[in-house]
């Protein structure tokens, strides 16, 4: 893959997941409509609210706020294991954090309206 991070610790598998992940939410809301170019080819961890840790090049973080978004609660979210910050506040997206996201170990913000009790912020 022509954008992959030859000089990471990160099995190619687990980069392709990520990616995955991060794409489905692209396509999966209205942002491939309002920011085409969010998706781009490079490596998703250069992506526009994407964190990710260093050494390991693994998505920590991803903040969605206030860019308006339409769709559902991306559910996708719970395998970005390594994933420690949250954000999708300032959106209208449908559906609640999943379980799944609310257990793992993640600062979650988000508007109430998608944020079962105890998991957002």
């Amino acid at each position: 893959f022509a954008s992959y991070p030859y000089d990471t610790n990160i099995p190619y598998d687990i980069w392709m997941m990520e990616r995955l992940v991060l794409t489905q939410i692209y396509f999966g809301t209205t942002m491939a409509s309002s920011y085409p170019d969010w998706a781009n080819s490079s490596n998703h961890c250069e992506w526009n609210g994407v964190t990710c840790e260093f050494s390991e090049n693994r998505v920590t973080g991803l903040d969605l706020s206030n860019l308006g978004l339409n769709g559902s609660y991306p559910e996708p979210i719970y395998k970005l294991s390594k994933l420690t910050t949250l954000n999708t506040s300032g959106n209208y997206l449908t559906g609640s954090v999943p379980n799944s996201v609310c257990a793992m170990d993640t600062t979650i913000t988000g508007d109430q309206s998608n944020c079962p009790a105890g998991c957002c912020a």
